[in-house]
């Protein structure tokens, strides 16, 4: 089956490696992605096409675009990632089933004008849809985007096998892992170092954005910029414990890869975390963003990690998402090639 993935943003980030995860599985795939970007150069030698997806948020040239794509590489079945790129896509007339994974209502959460028209165009006129987690799906609900469509939760999975190896722990080094932005709150982050920097702690930011500048100005804090997942996990590797702030997520890829890495977690206790998290001891959720509470976190030096790399490896690995998703792509398939044939003349 050949399977067109489409993403708009080709930076690094959780709906970036779900894609490129998924083309290096599948037997057929094809891409499209943000002209000149990380994604496009990552996803190696397969057949990729690079559009701008960022001339404007109406830009329906770029629905031209696309469909100029499309009607080239004839796929069976098109897998659209993120609401820019469906937005886009809803605009051309395709024959084959589409798939959206939605990745996060970034336009709800952010209250972006018009978002919600948007998604509810995309999903109104794609075959099925796909929330990463069942706070995302009830999100959707809630703003009544989902009513008449086929819709369904497949959490991310992480394969163990493409991080690497825990490293050598360098004592009292802590992490940031992710886009340096405001609902990634690293901000925060900056008062709680305030107590523990003079006890010895040390803050790596790993990732780079807009508040990057504002991060570097603390002397326990390094920023390593912008790198690659690879790059980035290997930064990881070493942490004694990472730190996830997020004033919001869509899922909780960041603690999966924790987990599957034997990293101890301690996160903000938003419900994308808590539906993966609050089952067992796995993390320390903190519900308050107080700084002496996440430092008095930190000093304790709590140690989940055996069972939440337990929990990770019977639940979340790559192999069991890619399984699922496999599954709907030809339950979709077989439904549009029935559809076909009842609506082709005898």
């Amino acid at each position: 089956m050949r399977v067109l993935q489409i993403v708009a943003d080709g930076n690094p980030g959780g709906g970036t490696t779900f894609v490129l995860e998924m083309v290096s599985s599948l037997e057929d795939p094809i891409l499209i992605t943000q002209k000149e970007s990380y994604a496009l150069e990552a996803a190696g030698d397969i057949p990729k096409y690079g559009i701008d997806f960022f001339t404007s948020r109406l830009d329906l040239r770029i629905s031209l675009q696309l469909k100029k794509v499309i009607d080239k590489v004839q796929p069976d079945l098109i897998h659209v990632h993120g609401g820019r790129a469906a937005f886009f896509l809803s605009f051309v007339p395709i024959r084959c089933p589409i798939l959206f994974t939605v990745h996060g209502l970034h336009g709800i959460h952010g209250k972006v004008p018009l978002s919600r028209w948007g998604y509810r165009r995309a999903i109104k006129r794609f075959q099925g849809v796909v929330f990463v987690s069942h706070r995302e799906e009830e999100l959707a609900l809630k703003h009544d985007l989902i009513r008449g469509a086929n819709h369904c939760v497949i959490p991310n999975g992480i394969d163990p096998q493409k991080l690497p190896k825990r490293r050598q722990v360098r004592e009292k080094l802590l992490a940031f892992v992710g886009r340096v932005c405001a609902e990634k709150d690293p901000l925060f982050l900056l008062k709680v170092m305030e107590i523990l920097g003079p006890k010895g702690y040390h803050l790596k930011v790993i990732g780079g954005g807009e508040l990057e500048e504002e991060m570097k100005q603390s002397p326990h804090v390094t920023v390593t910029g912008r790198l690659s997942r690879l790059e980035a996990m290997h930064h990881f590797a070493e942490v004694e414990r990472v730190l996830i702030p997020s004033v919001w997520e869509a899922c909780a890829l960041l603690p999966l890869e924790a987990m599957a890495l034997g990293i101890p977690i301690i996160a903000s206790h938003i419900p994308a975390f808590e539906e993966v998290l609050a089952s067992g001891p796995y993390a320390t959720l903190i519900a308050q963003k107080d700084p002496q509470k996440w430092a008095e976190a930190v000093l304790a030096e709590e140690d989940y990690t055996q069972a939440a790399k337990q929990y990770f490896e019977e639940n979340y690995r790559w192999e069991r998402c890619l399984n699922t998703y496999r599954a709907l792509y030809e339950k979709m398939s077989s439904r549009s090639s029935a559809e076909s044939s009842r609506h082709s003349p005898s």
